[in-house]
């Protein structure tokens, strides 16, 4: 197995890690996101997420997951 090195490893995907990963790739940092569940954690399970980076007017939480998986799987192309 190849050993990758980053400099942030979040723990949780949530709304809370998902904004901390966002701000330490913005300052320049490697971010690995390790959730459990799926990506968007439990907030895919909420009603409106509010005040999350990049959507003034909210979002659904299952609609933010979706983004976050459709992301991801074009970051590892």
């Amino acid at each position: 197995m190849e050993e990758i090195k980053m400099d942030v490893a979040v723990i949780g995907g949530g709304p809370g890690g998902y904004s901390a990963a966002l701000y330490c790739a913005r300052s320049g940092y490697s971010v690995v996101v390790i959730e459990r569940l799926s990506p968007g954690g439990q907030m895919v399970t909420t009603g409106q997420v509010d005040n999350y980076p990049g959507f003034d007017e909210g979002i659904y939480g299952f609609e933010l997951g979706k983004r976050c998986r459709r992301a991801r799987s074009a970051s590892a192309l």
